[in-house]
């Protein structure tokens, strides 16, 4: 079953192929007007199993349809064409979806290079929102540990408090002030060690451009 090239081209101009949509149910009136070639090209173009079908079947069973398993098929490994190309398994790398092993042998051979490169871009990124989260955890801690510190502070210069009272909230002054030190020293390294992932990001970057 042949398709005009026009009507392929408008379907890859549509189709979205990062991720996977979720398994709706067909519509009674999809099932009734489905062309099952289109169908299935779509479900090729967006990586869906070959289980998919069975989706479709069950859900067009409950209107008295059954899909054209021959067309559908058809349709579907043209539209892995489109899906396992190097680009789209960098996309889909980079994205950090996860990969089906839909492709076939003659195809992953290219598409699964591709899909680790994007994966370790990804990687590279989760690495540097990693540790700007944990200098801004500190950060965070360092404010709420100003903030005791200024009412220990005023506590031990208002007065109203016992000489025992006075030692306690100076040793936790102390305290409060030794953890800073060590949030502070410990926000430093970690700011060197964000400028060197992302020194590494960027060069990856560069370098993965120059392919996808």
């Amino acid at each position: 079953m042949k398709y005009p090239i026009q009507q392929i081209t408008a379907l890859l101009a549509l189709l979205a192929l990062v991720t996977l949509p979720g398994c709706a149910s067909m519509s009674r009136d999809e099932c009734k007007v489905a062309d099952w070639y289109t169908v299935g090209f779509e479900d090729g173009s967006r990586g869906a199993g070959a289980d998919r079908i069975g989706q479709h079947r069950q859900a067009c069973a409950e209107h008295g349809v059954a899909p054209d398993l021959q067309a559908y098929q058809a349709g579907r490994a043209e539209g892995l064409r489109e899906f396992c190309r190097p680009a789209t398994g960098f996309r889909l790398g980079s994205g950090g979806n996860s990969y089906a092993g839909v492709c076939p042998d003659e195809l992953e051979t290219a598409f699964l290079p591709a899909y680790r490169d994007g994966r370790h871009l990804y990687q590279l990124q989760g690495q540097v929102k990693a540790v700007e989260s944990q200098i801004k955890g500190k950060n965070n801690e360092i404010e709420t540990l100003k903030q005791t510190l200024s009412e220990d502070q005023e506590l031990v210069i208002s007065g109203g408090k016992s000489k025992e009272e006075r030692i306690l909230l100076l040793k936790e002054i102390w305290e409060l002030a030794k953890r800073q030190g060590q949030l502070e020293e410990e926000i430093l390294a970690l700011e060197k060690d964000r400028a060197m992932r992302i020194q590494e990001l960027e060069n990856y970057r560069t370098e993965v451009a120059k392919l996808y």
